[in-house]
């Protein structure tokens, strides 16, 4: 099943900015085979598209240079949000969730693994 997902800080002030040079480098090398498209002009810098498994992530960066957007199955997007998470520094809060359950977000702490989001995500939303 695909879903719609965003990592995010959930705040207007967030302090912390991904550098998008750093973060092209860091999925680059994570996910060598990705396609990546980068544009200054657009709501997301950079987009994406990876096989994760046996299904297609697809995401971008927004243009606030904190949230990210991912379409896909819950393993693949899972795996791309503790990813992201070790990208930012540990004292910066970042939350999973979809649209639908922004009530019910997830936080993303610098320990979780991805079957512990699975499930947390999994637990939340049933």
């Amino acid at each position: 099943m695909s879903y719609a997902f965003l990592v995010d800080g959930m705040s207007a002030d967030y302090s912390y900015k991904v550098d998008v040079e750093e973060f092209v480098r860091a999925f680059k090398t994570r996910w060598p085979l990705s396609q990546l498209r980068i544009s200054e002009y657009s709501t997301y810098p950079i987009r994406w598209e990876v096989q994760i498994g046996n299904s297609i992530v697809i995401g971008g960066l927004h243009s606030d240079c904190v949230a990210i957007s991912l379409e896909g199955d819950l393993a693949g997007a899972s795996d791309i949000a503790i990813w992201y998470r070790s990208l930012i520094p540990k004292e910066h809060k970042l939350f999973f969730y979809t649209g639908a359950r922004i009530n019910k977000p997830i936080e993303l702490d610098d320990q979780i693994t991805s079957q512990e989001l699975i499930d947390a995500f999994n637990n939340a939303n049933t």
